[in-house]
């Protein structure tokens, strides 16, 4: 029951949003003008439509009862939905794990990218399958994956490459530190990448391009995403997580490729942050089964409750952080003003630092 109510909180929370995160905004003025019903879908409207064609046919059944208030609540609840399955499978501690979840990408996944989320979520069961050792279904849900976003098309290809056990890690290790010295040696990485294939190029790597290098703040914020997943990788290596369910074939490289992505990011394109949205649930997972490992031993046991409350204050604030400052490239009004005020379908009230976010960002 805990577990359902959860989940729904969750759902509701963001399916009945109003007008939160400037992605929203752009996803519901292409419903009003670009939707047609499904009475009204044609194999060249899917083929020549902006988007994939699952967002496309999501998007169609919620116009054919005019609402996009359904849409919402669908992502909600296929993500969220996803995500708590992931975790009942790949953790003892689910509600850790969600916890975690909610503190520090929630918001992000559930409201702002509402399109990748989707694909991040057959992503997730993707792996799941992989884990259970069947690969048919592991590749289905790849390619669902790709029919909901473009990025995942990307996974699909690197995916059966990172959990492969017929690559040699030295090679893999290898192959990973040689392509970071490469894209570090290039001017422009993102022109380099979109001229290797015209799939790449597809992809529109320039509008991911930030102006300007890496501040030292942003530089530090960075490392600190990475440091804890590695040191505990490291600690474990040889030591298996009992609270962990996936199998370690599976997970650790998982978490090793967000390292080797937000090494990437630091040092050379700012769009692979894109990428870590798809392994960042494996990384909480580790996390989570490590912090329990941890806590659960010796003297520590009797602390455990204020371990996992310090342990979850710092990770909500570690996310909230980057969103209090005020931000120069829009108008001085801080990232959190997104998300907050919150606002439902029921209020439809609207924020004026955040319309003016939506006026910059959403283009609507």
């Amino acid at each position: 029951m805990h577990r359902w109510l959860a989940l729904l909180i969750l759902v509701l929370l963001s399916g009945l949003r109003f007008r939160l995160a400037p992605d929203t905004v752009a996803y519901m003025a292409q419903f009003r003008t670009d939707v047609v019903p499904i009475y009204d879908l044609s194999f060249n409207y899917l083929a020549n439509a902006r988007y994939e064609p699952l967002w496309v046919l999501l998007n169609s059944a919620g116009k054919t009862f005019d609402s996009f208030i359904l849409v919402q609540i669908a992502v909600a609840w296929i993500f969220n939905g996803c995500v708590f399955y992931f975790f009942r499978k790949a953790t003892t501690k689910f509600y850790t794990a969600i916890l975690l979840f909610y503190l520090t990408c929630y918001f992000y996944f559930s409201m702002e990218i509402m399109r990748e989320s989707l694909a991040v979520a057959m992503f997730l069961i993707a792996i799941v399958r992989y884990n259970d050792r069947r690969l048919l279904s592991f590749y289905i849900w790849l390619i669902a994956a790709s029919l909901f976003h473009k990025f995942a098309l990307l996974m699909a290809f690197a995916a059966p490459f990172i959990l492969t056990r017929r690559i040699p890690v030295t090679l893999k290790v290898v192959s990973s530190v040689a392509l970071i010295g490469l894209l570090a040696s290039l001017v422009n990485p993102l022109e380099y990448i979109s001229s290797i294939s015209g799939f790449l190029a597809d992809l529109n790597l320039q509008l991911y391009e930030v102006e300007g290098d890496m501040s030292p703040l942003g530089l530090a914020y960075n490392l600190l995403r990475i440091t804890p997943i590695a040191l505990v990788l490291l600690w474990y290596q040889y030591h298996p997580l009992p609270d962990l369910r996936l199998r370690n074939e599976v997970v650790r490289p998982l978490c090793w490729t967000f390292v080797f992505i937000i090494i990437i990011r630091i040092i050379s394109i700012p769009f692979m942050d894109r990428i870590a949205n798809y392994f960042v649930f494996f990384v909480i997972c580790y996390l989570v089964s490590a912090l329990a490992e941890l806590i659960e031993k010796g003297p520590l046991r009797s602390f455990r409750r204020t371990l996992v409350g310090t342990v979850s204050v710092l990770s909500l604030i570690f996310y909230v952080l980057p969103l209090l400052p005020p931000d120069p490239r829009l108008g001085d009004i801080p990232n959190y003003r997104r998300y907050y005020p919150y606002s439902s379908v029921f209020s439809m009230q609207t924020d004026p630092d955040r319309e003016y976010l939506i006026s910059i960002e959403a283009k609507e």
